[in-house]
């Protein structure tokens, strides 16, 4: 009778053993463990271990995961710290942009740190962090604009992290300081220069291999009746060619006019290209993407959240090469006029 009884309650154990199994949809129930060693805080990549290969979501692999489909999940960790935008590729199935908050965000500089293992599930198009509860307000500071702002707070620019560029004696004067929300206030005294003298603060980018994503909103403050123009602007070191994605008013002084202007070097000016014309806006909110294989996207947004593509085209179109500093300044062609400019948002660089 013992025998009996122990031989049903082992049955009994087994048949459980296999129903929870088979509820655990692989491969949620055990990912396995990939870790980067490369040393890059923004392209990554991993190999799992032979034993343990990429899991087909649904079973088993059979064969072992070649081409990543939605549901693949690894236990990621590295050797590194991310300083932004990252991509990660696994198992050589390519590289893929890690997000955060169910897609909608791009990582901030230290979200995967050294070390410390995450959760990473591919949704199909992305690599995401597994997180819990509501997005994050985030940012550094708050602008003085929160009640006007769909994002309600900002990640303004850190200075000490950006370098001047001007056209040197010939150049302005122009200096940066934050207000008391956080926000960068940029102003320029006159210069001798005028007709088209670019001056800006920028960083410089891992330019041409890299891709990245580079979100801005500002305030512009150019005059009435002027062309001076305020925006962001991308110079290739090597050769000094400048490009910017600037705002001005236009003739009426009622819209808003996006261009691309093309500049040989900090003085002189080439050709520009209309984007976009809009009624005059409070915030103007920018992004500029890269993707790392020598093509520029530029995208225009009413409230920093939607966005809308004006261009794409090719980084020979403008540059030898492409873009190795990225920043936020002016075009100033009449220095007689105020040329200020708030910059609020500066994520993705």
């Amino acid at each position: 009778m013992k025998f009996l009884i122990s031989a049903i309650a082992a049955i009994i154990f087994l048949c459980c053993a296999i129903s929870a199994s088979a509820q655990c949809n692989e491969p949620y129930c055990r990912p396995t463990t990939c870790f980067d060693t490369s040393g890059s805080g923004s392209a990554q990549s991993c190999t799992t271990p032979g034993a343990y290969p990429l899991l087909a979501v649904g079973g088993p692999p059979s064969p072992f995961v070649t081409t990543l489909t939605a549901g693949n999940t690894i236990v990621y960790s590295t050797s590194t710290s991310n300083s932004g935008d990252l991509t990660i590729n696994v198992n050589s199935t390519g590289a893929i942009h890690v997000k955060k908050w169910s897609g909608s965000s791009v990582l901030a500089a230290g979200d995967i740190v050294a070390n410390v293992p995450v959760l990473l599930v591919f949704d199909g198009t992305y690599w995401e962090i597994t997180v819990i509860g509501n997005a994050p307000s985030g940012g550094s500071g708050s602008a003085p604009f929160n009640a006007m702002l769909a994002p309600s707070s900002v990640t303004p620019p850190v200075m000490s992290g950006f370098t001047y560029g001007s056209a040197g004696t010939l150049g302005y004067s122009c200096s940066n300081s934050a207000n008391s929300g956080g926000a960068i206030w940029m102003t320029c005294d006159s210069g001798s220069s005028a007709s088209n003298n670019v001056n800006f603060y920028y960083k410089t980018i891992s330019a041409p291999t890299s891709s990245w994503s580079l979100t801005t909103g500002f305030v512009p403050v150019t005059g009435s009746g002027t062309y001076n123009s305020t925006g962001l602007f991308l110079r290739e070191s090597s050769t000094g060619k400048i490009l910017g994605i600037e705002t001005s008013q236009g003739s009426s002084q009622l819209n808003m006019v996006i261009y691309l202007q093309q500049f040989t070097n900090y003085t002189t000016w080439v050709t520009n290209t209309q984007l976009y014309v809009s009624p005059i806006a409070a915030v103007v909110w920018m992004k500029l993407t890269y993707d790392g294989a020598g093509t520029y996207r530029v995208f225009v947004s009413p409230d920093g959240q939607d966005f809308l593509q004006l261009a794409s085209f090719p980084a020979t179109s403008y540059f030898t090469t492409a873009g190795d500093q990225a920043g936020f300044g002016f075009n100033i062609n009449d220095p007689s006029s105020t040329v200020a400019m708030l910059m609020l948002q500066w994520s993705g660089i």
